[in-house]
């Protein structure tokens, strides 16, 4: 029996959850348990995800409080919601996105992934329009598109550069170049980028280079840091090294 096979059985035999996932929860520490989260996302229902995400939460500025693992679990579960035709918690979704609590925002992320093996092109929609918003919504937007296992139909490159193109635009734009939404969506694009040309070759290729001819520091900075990505020097050495030229890169 593996480690998620045991957390299932624990979780369908507990008649409140909350105590097991706060001792169970990896916080404080660096690494939130993800394994637990998904399995309790995976068990959950409404009900229990509505509960967890009224869980009181006591001040923590670090994000290392046990307490915030219960909102994580209410908040994926948000997207196993979306998944059964609940429409209504997009807006509540959204709203997540644009937390101060930086694990918060990474579950908003792990949602609209769960909602994407569901429906992808509806993801892709619904992204386009987060895409043009605020800029930590920008970031939910790349980081939940920009996932290997949801990249496996060419139909979705198109859709997938168009928002990868908008919100890099964004850099260029953004006059408060230390605001933690633009430092966060800076860092998201800095590995979204190869992700999706990764899973798109030529669609990617062509979407990419022309940011290669902007002398923008932001944008240089998150050309750069795709470009050293192993999955891209697997993919097309010989281009990468080429682009890195064009940018004055070793």
């Amino acid at each position: 029996m593996n480690q998620k096979e045991i957390y299932k059985n624990d979780l369908l035999v507990l008649p409140k959850w909350e105590s097991y996932l706060l001792q169970s929860s990896g916080l404080p520490g660096p690494r939130a348990n993800l394994t637990l989260l998904y399995v309790a996302a995976e068990l959950g229902n409404e009900e229990i995800f509505r509960s967890f995400l009224d869980f009181q939460v006591e001040d923590d500025h670090h994000g290392d409080s046990p307490d915030e693992f219960i909102v994580m679990c209410g908040v994926v579960g948000l997207g196993k919601l979306l998944a059964q035709g609940k429409e209504e918690y997009w807006v509540q979704l959204k709203r997540y996105a644009s937390d101060s609590r930086w694990r918060i925002r990474e579950s908003v992320a792990m949602a609209l992934q769960i909602y994407g093996e569901y429906n992808m092109e509806r993801l892709l929609s619904e992204m386009a329009i987060w895409s043009v918003e605020r800029l930590l919504e920008q970031r939910a937007a790349v980081a939940a598109i920009c996932e290997p296992k949801l990249l496996k139909d060419a139909r979705y490159g198109e859709k997938l550069f168009i928002i990868l193109n908008q919100t890099t635009s964004s850099l260029l734009i953004e006059d408060n170049r230390k605001e933690d939404g633009f430092l966060v969506l800076k860092k998201a694009l800095a590995y979204c980028w190869s992700v999706a040309i990764a899973a798109y070759p030529d669609q990617g290729k062509n979407a990419f280079q022309p940011w290669l001819n902007y002398e923008n520091k932001d944008i240089r900075w998150v050309l750069k840091e795709n470009l050293t990505k192993n999955r891209l020097q697997k993919m097309d050495s010989i281009w990468v090294e080429r682009c890195k030229d064009k940018i004055g890169v070793k």
